[in-house]
Parts: C-alpha cells; structure tokens; sequence
C-alpha cells in the first residue's frame, strides 16, 4: 500500500511545486525593479515603489501594460521626447467602490484608480537636461486600461485648501485635450476679494504675455483672456477673469477651450465637466 501511494505523493508535490512557482512568477511585488522604454527606444532598468499593487494587481501582465502607458504618458509630455531618461516610477492602486455614470448613473463595478509619479531626466525647452517628474492617472476596469474620465460623475467642486495669502484652491483642476497631445489643463484660484486666476499649464513649449484664451460657451458666446505672465518655457500662462465675463459663465455651459501663441490648440471640454466654470463662478460668489 505504501510503494502504491508514494508515487502519488510524488506526483501530487511536483504538481504543487509548478503551481506555486508559477503564481510566484506572476506575482505583482510592492517595490522591485522594471524594464521601461527610454527616449531612444532603449530598454532601462529603473526601480519603482507601489502601494497597494500586491493585494490589487494579480498579474503581471497588466502590471506591464500599466508601466508602459505611463511611461508613454510621461514621454510624451516632453518638449524633446528622445532625451527621456527614466528614474523612478512610483504607483499607488485605490479601488473605487463608489464610482457612477455620469449618463446613467448606474454604479460602476470592478474599478480601481492607479496614480503614478514618473521620475526623469530630460531637456527642457531651452536644451538645457533637468530633473523632472510627471503625475497621471489611469483607471482599471476587469483588468484593461479605460478611459473613464468623462464616463463617471464627478464630484461636486469645492475649496479644499485657503493658503496664508488668501488664495482658495480646489479639489480638482480642469484639463481639455486636443489632437497630437495637445492639452490645456486649467487650475482656478480664488482670492479674498472673490477674484478669479486661472494658472494654465499647456503643450506649448514656451508661452508669452498676451498669449490668447478662449472660452466657447454652448449658447454660442465667446470670452476672450490674454495672458499676464512673462516670456517662460515652463508652458505656464496666468490669466485673470473679470467679473464681467463671470456673469457670462453663469447663464451657459462651456464647449471648447482653446490657446493661441504663434498656433492653436484646442480641445471639446468632456460632457460631465461642462458646468465646470458655473460651479467656480458660484464658489466665488459664496
């Protein structure tokens, strides 16, 4: 009986032995190392922390997907995308049990938001090689990368932060994204006086004073802001937005919004974030 069990046993183990070293090989770890695409489509090992991808992410093949869409995302942000050199990426995975259909609003299932932060060496506008890091997000639905952000409801904006000079900062920018990587993405201040500054950060590779925003608004007006800033190749433009043109925000929904600095760029504001300005307007007036 026992020479008739042990090849069993035997069998039995080796069968274990191949499962665990194949779930191990899948394993997605919470710090390690990964293999990215530089600049010049070369292959660079560089390290990356995550919080929470063990317990979340059970593959490592969607782990490999999530790297190479952010490393993408990061290269392409660049004024000269061939001088990427990566350093770090660092990644938080949340999973969203809250999240609704902006349409129907029908919840939402098997969602999980990854937030990264990619570390990089890289030429700015000037040539010049920098230090720099790049933020982003994705989210996961049944284990493929979609595009949900003008799917989902979003929460109503508010103030989260007043600084020691009186500035109130809210809990979510506002970014329109146009053909060719084109993007605007529209970060409101609100001061003591109940004025509003919108600081903008765009594909541009150098802005100047006077450089030109449009607001088209669904009932077919348009404002028009002009920039208050210095020459910079930061890409970051300062506008202010009279109270005047406030008023107007109020009575419709915004459609397009759109730059011009020797081009244009421009992109259709997604559906759940139309009412994006009469939410600031209203939040000024509080």
């Amino acid at each position: 009986m026992k020479k008739l069990l042990l090849p069993i046993i035997i069998a039995l183990s080796l069968v274990l032995s191949v499962c665990c070293t194949e779930k191990k090989k899948n394993e997605v770890l919470n710090n390690g190392k990964v293999l990215v695409e530089n600049g010049k489509g070369m292959a660079d090992s560089i390290p990356y922390d995550c919080i929470d991808c063990h317990s979340n992410i059970n593959d490592t093949t969607i782990f490999k997907t999530i790297v190479s869409a952010a490393t993408k995302k990061a290269r392409n942000a660049l004024n000269y995308p061939l001088s990427f050199i990566p350093t770090k990426l660092s990644l938080t995975v949340i999973k969203r049990d809250s999240l609704y259909y902006y349409a129907s609003d029908e919840k939402i299932d098997s969602v999980y938001s990854i937030l990264y932060t990619y570390k990089y060496i890289a030429k700015n506008a000037y040539g010049n090689e920098l230090e720099g890091d790049y933020e982003g997000f994705f989210y996961l639905k049944d284990g493929v990368l979609t595009d949900l952000s003008e799917k989902i409801r979003l929460t109503p904006l508010s103030v989260t932060l007043k600084s020691k000079g009186g500035l109130s900062i809210l809990n979510r920018n506002l970014i329109v994204v146009g053909s060719d990587d084109d993007y605007i993405k529209i970060t409101p201040y609100i001061d003591k006086t109940n004025d509003i500054f919108l600081n903008i950060k765009s594909s541009y590779n150098c802005v100047d004073e006077g450089t030109g925003l449009t607001l088209e608004l669904e009932n077919g007006e348009e404002i028009k802001l002009y920039s208050l800033n210095d020459y910079n190749c930061d890409s970051e433009s300062l506008y202010i937005l009279p109270k005047n043109k406030q008023a107007l925000l109020l009575d419709s929904r915004i459609k397009y919004v759109s730059m011009y600095y020797r081009k244009t760029i421009g992109g259709f504001v997604d559906e759940n974030e139309t009412d994006y300005f009469q939410q600031l307007v209203k939040l000024a007036k509080q």
